[in-house]
C-alpha cells in the first residue's frame, strides 16, 4: 500500500474554513486531496501561448504535476484512478506528436517512476 506524503500543516490554519483539531484531522483533509490533478486535463492556454508549443505547455504541466525528473525518479505516492490517469495524457499527447522526444521521455521516466516506488515498497513488477 502507497502512503500519501503529508506537508506540514501548521495547527493555527484552517483548512477548507474549518479549524483542525488534530494532526489526524489535518493529514486525513490533505489525504482527501489527489495529488495528481489529471481529470479533465488541458494544458494552461497560458503556457502554451508563452512556451510557442502544446506539447511544451503539457510537458510543463506534468513538470508541475508530477515532479521534475532531473531530481531522481517519479515518486508516485498514490495509487488507482489518480495514478492511472497520467497515463491517458501522455497516450493523447504522444498519439498527436509522436515526433516529441519530451514527452516520450516522459513515458519512460512514468515506467521508471513505478517500477522504482514498486521496488521501494518491496511488491514485484510485472513484466506482462
Amino acid at each position: 500500500m502507497f502512503v500519501r506524503d503529508a506537508r506540514p500543516v501548521n495547527s493555527h490554519e484552517f483548512i477548507s474554513g474549518e479549524p483542525c483539531s488534530s494532526s489526524k484531522e489535518h493529514l486525513a483533509i490533505l489525504n482527501s486531496f489527489p495529488r495528481y490533478n489529471f481529470q479533465d486535463f488541458a494544458p494552461d492556454p497560458d503556457w502554451v501561448e508563452k512556451i510557442g508549443t502544446i506539447e511544451g505547455a503539457v510537458n510543463q504541466e506534468l513538470e508541475v504535476r508530477l515532479g521534475m525528473r532531473a531530481n531522481g525518479p517519479i515518486e508516485f505516492v498514490e495509487r488507482g484512478p489518480a495514478v492511472e490517469a497520467p497515463v491517458n495524457v501522455l497516450d493523447q499527447y504522444t498519439r498527436q506528436f509522436p515526433c516529441n522526444g519530451l514527452l516520450a521521455k516522459w513515458i519512460d521516466d512514468a515506467i521508471a517512476g513505478a517500477t522504482h516506488t514498486f521496488s521501494k515498497a518491496s511488491m514485484p513488477v510485472s513484466t506482462c
